[in-house]
C-alpha cells in the first residue's frame, strides 16, 4: 500500500506542477490586462486633466475606482473608531473621497494641492454634507513648516486642527489621515511626524492622530527589518525606522499595484532582500502613536540625534565609537554586557534606548562632546535627517 501511494503521488506530481504553472500564467495575464487598462485610463485622465503631473515626483492621485475601493476598505477596517473625521491629502476629483463615504466614513476634510481640482471637490461637497471643508494646500508638504522660516503651512495646519475635535492622549485617535507619499518624499514626511509629535503641534494638538499612508517598497523594507527577529540581521536597522517603531505602532493594511496610481510609480529593479516585497507594489501602512511611550516625547529629537552620532558607520566597533563621544565610558558598557568586539550594527534598538537612558547618569557624560552636541540638537527645529539607510534604493 505504501509503495502504491508513492507511485500515485509521483504520478500526480506533473499535474500539480502544471496546475501551479497555469495559475501563475493566469495571474500574469490578468496583471498584464490590468496594466493595459490602467494605461488607457491614465491617457484619458491626462486628456481630461492636462495639468496632471506626468511623473510621480510630488503629487500622486487615485483615479482608479477599484484602487480607491481597496484603500477605503483597508482604512475603515483598520481604524480604531470609524466615526472620527478623515483628512484626505490630495483627493483630486474625489474618487477616493466617494469610496471612503461609501465605506462608512462620516466626516471628511479635503486638502488638495492643485487648484484646478478644487471646483470638482466643491461640487462634490454640495452633494454631501459629510465633507466638512475643502482646502487648497498640500498637506504632504507640511514638513516645510520646519524647513522654512516664513512658511504658510504652519498657519494651514493649525487652522485645520482648530476645526476638528480634540481628545486626550490616552483616548482613541481623534483623526485619521489618508495620503499617498511620492518616492523619496516619504523619508522627510516621516521625519516631520516624529518632530511634530515631539513638539506636540499641528495635528498633535488634537491628541493622538493616526496616519494611513502609502509608502515605497524600499521604505517599507526598512520598517520591517527593524523588528528584533532572530531571522533578520540588525545591519538593516536604520535610524528613522528605529525611531518610528519607538513612537508609533506600525501595521501593514494593504499591498497596492504601483501602476494603478496616477502618475504610475516607477518600478525600479530593487534588491529588497525579502521575497514578500515587490518593486511593482506600494504598501499602505497605519501609523498610530503608542499610548505608553518608552521615552518622553520631548526626547525624540535628542534620541534621533544620538543615533545619528553613534550609527554613522555600522561596521565600526561600538565601544571605541562610544569612547569618542563619551571618553572613559567603556567600563560602563562592558559592565552592561557589551564586548569589545561588538560592532555598531550588532546593537539592537532596545539596547540603544537603554544606553540613552543610563548614559546620562555616568560621571563621564558631563563635559563630553556628546552631551554638548545633544544639548544643541534639543533646541534645533530641523526636520531633515541625513539617514543614509532610509535613502538607499538598493
Amino acid at each position: 500500500m505504501v509503495a502504491l501511494s508513492k507511485v500515485l503521488s509521483s504520478a500526480q506530481q506533473p499535474n500539480v506542477v502544471r496546475n501551479v504553472a497555469t495559475k501563475a500564467k493566469a495571474r500574469t495575464t490578468e496583471e498584464r490586462k490590468s496594466r493595459q487598462a490602467s494605461k488607457i485610463d491614465k491617457t484619458a485622465a491626462h486628456e481630461k486633466f492636462p495639468f496632471l503631473p506626468i511623473k510621480a515626483s510630488r503629487h500622486i492621485y487615485i483615479l482608479d475606482t477599484a484602487l480607491a475601493g481597496e484603500i477605503a476598505r483597508a482604512v475603515t477596517q483598520n481604524q480604531e473608531d470609524v466615526s472620527v473625521p478623515v483628512l484626505e491629502a490630495n483627493p483630486g476629483t474625489g474618487v477616493l473621497t466617494e469610496a471612503l463615504l461609501k465605506a462608512g466614513v462620516n466626516r471628511i476634510v479635503l486638502a488638495e494641492s492643485l487648484k484646478e481640482f478644487i471646483p470638482y471637490l466643491e461640487d462634490l461637497k454640495t452633494f454631501s454634507q459629510k465633507i466638512m471643508r475643502v482646502y487648497n494646500w498640500d498637506y504632504l508638504s507640511v514638513w516645510r513648516r520646519l524647513a522654512e522660516v516664513e512658511c504658510p503651512y504652519k498657519h494651514h495646519e493649525d487652522q485645520m486642527a482648530a476645526l476638528l475635535p480634540h481628545k486626550t492622549w490616552a483616548e482613541s485617535p481623534p483623526l485619521s489621515v489618508v495620503g499617498v507619499l511620492a518616492d523619496k518624499k516619504d523619508n522627510v514626511f516621516l521625519h516631520h511626524l516624529l518632530y511634530s509629535c515631539a513638539r506636540e503641534y499641528g495635528l498633535f494638538l488634537l491628541g493622538r492622530p493616526e496616519w494611513f499612508i502609502v509608502i515605497s517598497p524600499a521604505t517599507y523594507k526598512h520598517l520591517v527589518t527593524v523588528k528584533e527577529d532572530k531571522n533578520r540581521t540588525s545591519r538593516s536597522f536604520s535610524r528613522l525606522a528605529i525611531m518610528l517603531h519607538l513612537v508609533f505602532e506600525i501595521r501593514l493594511c494593504a499591498e497596492l499595484p504601483a501602476w494603478k496610481f496616477t502618475p504610475s510609480f516607477p518600478e525600479k529593479r530593487q534588491k529588497l532582500e525579502d521575497d514578500t516585497m515587490s518593486p511593482s507594489m506600494r504598501y499602505l501602512i497605519r501609523l498610530r502613536p503608542h499610548v505608553e511611550q518608552q521615552l518622553p516625547l520631548s526626547q525624540i529629537p535628542v534620541f534621533l540625534s544620538f543615533l545619528s552620532q553613534v550609527m554613522s558607520k555600522k561596521k565600526q566597533r561600538f565601544i571605541p565609537k562610544m569612547e569618542q563621544l563619551i571618553p572613559g565610558c567603556g567600563i560602563h558598557l562592558i559592565m552592561s554586557g557589551f564586548s569589545m568586539l561588538a560592532v555598531i550594527a550588532d546593537v539592537s534598538p532596545t539596547q540603544y534606548v537603554s544606553i540613552f537612558k543610563t548614559m546620562q547618569t555616568w560621571p563621564e557624560y558631563d563635559g563630553s562632546p556628546l552631551k554638548q552636541h545633544l544639548a544643541e540638537s534639543a533646541v534645533s527645529e530641523s526636520v531633515i535627517d541625513d539617514d543614509e539607510d532610509s535613502h538607499k534604493q538598493d
